[in-house]
């Protein structure tokens, strides 16, 4: 049986530099993989009505991204949300080639630019289920509009959110809540738990947790002292 271990947010920086760098293998590989296997996890839940997926900046949002594609293409009923403004995504980053995929399957995320309005645009097509995509591990301040508002509206209204990577707003390292954070159902995390989980709000914010495999090398893990087998 392998035994994970809780990483904190520079361990898992360092784990993907050293997966790329060192064992060659492509950065938006590790972002396929992570958003397939979560998608995996949602389509096993069976939503028989809308999944809003919401993206923000960075790697997270392109999480986001893939997770939109593979829903899709197992014939679920999505739509897809951004914080922010499509074309400020470098067209060649990781993230960028992933909504490039979107937008010629006719999935182009809807713009969140504003905190007006959220409720209408974000229920209108009355979702089971939101996917929260909007910030990852490497978040340390306080969480900036319009993703503060747009987590303070999902908190008030849905019912079942799941968390990608980690809820939004929560410190990786301390579990502390850093202005507001994402209350999930489940949360699916990537590679490792992470040491926030565990500390802090921590508990309170991450519902059920599901550590999910994205290919980062076991070898590696286990000279990063992340993981153990034991009898």
């Amino acid at each position: 049986m392998l035994i994970y271990s809780h990483a904190t947010r520079e361990e898992i920086r360092e784990l993907d530099r050293l997966s790329v760098e060192e064992y060659q293998m492509p950065s938006i590989l590790l972002m396929e993989n992570a958003g397939r296997e979560a998608a995996r996890i949602l389509a096993a839940r069976k939503p028989a009505g809308p999944v809003n997926i919401l993206c923000g900046p960075g790697n997270n949002g392109g999480d986001g991204f893939v997770i939109a594609r593979h829903l899709y293409n197992q014939g679920f009923q999505i739509k897809v949300f951004y914080a922010g403004e499509l074309k400020k995504i470098p067209a060649l980053s990781d993230p960028g080639i992933n909504l490039g995929i979107l937008n010629k399957m006719d999935l182009t995320p809807i713009e969140l630019l504003e905190t007006k309005n959220l409720s209408d645009l974000l229920y209108s097509n009355q979702p089971e289920i939101f996917v929260d995509a909007l910030l990852g591990t490497g978040l340390s301040g306080s969480v900036r509009q319009p993703i503060r508002a747009i987590i303070q509206e999902i908190n008030q209204h849905s019912k079942d959110t799941v968390a990608i990577d980690i809820p939004s707003g929560l410190d990786a390292n301390t579990g502390e809540i850093l202005g507001i954070a994402i209350k999930a159902v489940q949360t699916i995390t990537f590679a490792l738990p992470k040491k926030g989980f565990l500390l802090g709000k921590g508990p309170e914010v991450t519902g059920e947790v599901i550590v999910v495999e994205i290919s980062i090398p076991r070898n590696l893990l286990e000279k990063k002292c992340l993981l153990k087998q034991v009898p």
